[in-house]
């Protein structure tokens, strides 16, 4: 009958009601405008007495609210559903702050994307946590293909054995500046580089962020200055 026999006093303050309210009241009757929502998932349970979980909406005197809501039989001595429990937990910070990472890691995504500096972001355990399109350029693979994948399955051995040592400096707390060749699958490419430690809030390194600039064309002109100096002075 979809009728409620209790809720706690935290489901009632939620909602600005006494347990005399509701007693023997329908969802229907008690929630009109979020029956044809719930009513449905309580009459699965009944039917397939089975949990059910789902997440809904309701627009409460401070705003709208999303919930997590787990719902499970509890049955007769013959084996029928004689009551439905429901635990409801309300979620709306939390998918709020869900939705600021997601937009603000999308505003990131949006300007790096525009550099032509390789950046990427690593955790403890060197799996991507971030990268551009730069970096996803230069080791040839697909948008978001790298996340979540350890260095050494993304760059491949060669570049890894070139980087390793100085991605565990960067592990131990110590700011990293580097310039070196590596061989991304892209090609080989000569980087000014820097590895810088993400810290937590306790103080522990969580991962660091790397940022790469190509100075391939400023090391060839430079090196062939120095050659051309060498032949002119080897000349006089």
């Amino acid at each position: 009958q979809e009728r409620y026999l209790y809720a706690n006093p935290t489901w009632l303050n939620q909602y600005g009601l006494k347990l005399d309210d509701i007693l023997g009241k329908t969802i229907r009757e008690l929630f009109p405008d979020n029956a044809a929502q719930i009513s449905p998932r309580d009459r699965k349970v009944v039917e397939n007495r089975s949990i059910v979980e789902f997440v809904y909406s309701e627009e409460l005197p401070d705003g709208e609210h999303e919930f997590w809501v787990k719902k499970f039989p509890i049955p007769d001595a013959s084996g029928d559903v004689e009551f439905v429990i429901g635990m409801e937990i309300d979620i709306t910070e939390r998918k709020l702050a869900e939705d600021t990472l997601r937009n603000n890691e999308q505003r990131l995504r949006l300007l790096t994307d525009n550099l032509t500096a390789l950046i990427f972001n690593v955790d403890g355990d060197l799996c991507y946590r971030f990268v551009n399109r730069t970096f996803e350029e230069w080791n040839c693979i697909d948008e978001g293909s790298a996340l979540g994948k350890p260095m050494a399955e993304v760059m491949g051995a060669e570049a890894l054995a070139q980087l390793a040592p100085l991605a565990l400096r960067a592990l131990d707390g110590e700011h990293v500046k580097f310039e070196r060749t590596v061989s991304y699958a892209a090609g080989t490419r000569t980087v000014s580089a820097n590895m810088a430690p993400d810290f937590g809030e306790d103080g522990s390194v969580r991962g660091f962020y790397g940022l790469a600039n190509d100075i391939s064309e400023h090391k060839n002109a430079e090196d062939a200055l120095k050659f051309t100096q060498f032949s002119l002075d080897n000349a006089a």
